[in-house]
């Protein structure tokens, strides 16, 4: 596989916190929270756990304009990612 194909699949599969997503997005972690809450960025939130998970591509995806689909989970976990194009 070449490097260039490497870096795309590490890329994929690669989490962000909280904190690194307040940098990438040039905000506090509070207003990130909050932002996910509203459902207005991607992000993962397992069930029984308040831990949220940032895919960088699904940012990508976002920051590239991609609207967002939420689907809950059992017992307060969800997944809001951008929804495939059609």
């Amino acid at each position: 596989m070449s490097t260039a194909a490497q870096s795309t699949r590490t890329r994929e599969r690669r989490y962000l916190d909280v904190a690194a997503v307040a940098e990438r997005y040039g905000c506090s972690e509070w207003t990130v929270y909050d932002r996910a809450r509203r459902n207005l960025l991607p992000h993962r939130k397992h069930p029984g756990s308040n831990r949220l998970l940032f895919l960088e591509s699904e940012c990508d995806a976002f920051d590239d304009g991609a609207p967002l689909a939420v689907q809950r989970l059992a017992r307060g976990g969800k997944v809001v990612r951008p929804r495939a194009a059609t």
